[in-house]
């Protein structure tokens, strides 16, 4: 078997246990983006990845110091049991390739992904469809739309998927242009 094969069927067994916890748990769009989050935290810090990554550093304080990171950014219980059994496995540096093969699991069983979308007024059917068809785009899965209207808002929308927040309101873009204008 290649490497790369090898790496695959690693990662498919990796990745359908995590699904099925997941899926049990009623938590699989909170896992995937908790693995994504962690993916992007190891790509991001050279600190982490060198912690993570070098093998002579012992793994009950990697385990350790990586709760503290998980902890503090509410990462699922499930996920950060899951990255235990990565590092005690060795395995910690197949995330990547877990995650896409998680994604592809969550895929092709149809599991729903709810996007909660709060808006200033209404959407339109247009709007709506428009809306769903981009992230099921952006996020590889089958979307459906929890819409609810906030006339707080003023304008716009915030949608929410899993822990990834967008939020394109009025009131946010001028509270940003304010804070701006202060530091200027």
């Amino acid at each position: 078997m290649s490497t790369l094969a090898e790496s695959t069927a690693i990662a498919r067994r990796y990745a359908s246990a995590a699904f099925d916890l997941a899926r049990e748990a009623e938590a699989v769009p909170q896992i995937a983006q908790d693995m994504k989050d962690l993916f992007g935290y190891i790509k991001e810090s050279h600190e982490l990845r060198h912690l993570l990554f070098d093998r002579s550093i012992d793994r009950n304080i990697q385990k350790k110091a990586l709760d503290e990171v998980l902890t503090k950014a509410k990462f699922h219980k499930i996920s950060i049991n899951f990255t235990h059994v990565l590092l005690d496995n060795g395995r910690i540096m197949d995330l990547k390739e877990i995650i896409r093969v998680f994604e592809k699991i969550r895929f092709q069983t149809g599991e729903k992904i709810v996007a909660h979308v709060r808006s200033a007024v209404p959407l339109s059917k247009a709007q709506h469809e428009t809306l769903q068809k981009t992230l099921t785009t952006q996020i590889s899965g089958d979307v459906r739309l929890d819409v609810s209207v906030d006339p707080n808002l003023i304008a716009g929308v915030v949608i929410e998927v899993g822990n990834t927040l967008i939020d394109s309101t009025l009131k946010t873009k001028i509270d940003r242009l304010a804070l701006s204008m202060k530091g200027a």
